[in-house]
């Protein structure tokens, strides 16, 4: 595995690591220099980054496994529809990135980012307002009877 590869596949859990070192030091100044429990407070953020990224990490060997499906696909010709599961979540996306750049079709991702990322919070396919038109031969007050 190449070292670009194994950045682009772990660039999450790698930020992950990093705030918990982060934290862990903060929580350990903290309680050092001001001699308070708010220290300890301030490891539970740490924890929690430490378990996702432990998770994420874990999954490495299913992740590069996609990664070489995908570039075996679309080494020729790029199916759009293969990249669809990946575009949703932020590390699918740089293990797109990563496909993408290895068969010289870095153009491509943005692409695929409009076709099927929703966004953080996703996007409306349809629209919420309904507009209703009464002619003037509707009887308003049939229902009331």
């Amino acid at each position: 595995m190449k070292l670009r590869t194994f950045y682009h596949l772990s660039k999450w859990a790698l930020v992950l690591d990093c705030v918990f070192v982060l934290t862990v030091v903060s929580a350990l100044c903290t309680w050092l220099y001001f001699n308070t429990i708010w220290g300890a407070v301030l490891l539970l953020p740490g924890l929690i980054s430490l378990f996702k990224g432990v998770e994420i990490h874990s999954t490495l060997p299913k992740r590069y496994k996609a990664w070489r499906d995908l570039v075996n696909e679309n080494m020729h010709a790029i199916s759009h529809e293969s990249f669809r599961p990946y575009i949703t979540a932020p590390c699918g996306r740089a293990l797109a990135i990563d496909v993408l750049s290895e068969i010289n079709q870095p153009d491509t991702y943005k692409d695929l980012k409009d076709r099927y990322y929703n966004g953080f919070w996703g996007k409306d396919t349809e629209s919420h307002i309904t507009i209703i038109e009464y002619s003037k031969e509707d009887n308003v007050h049939e229902c009331n009877q």
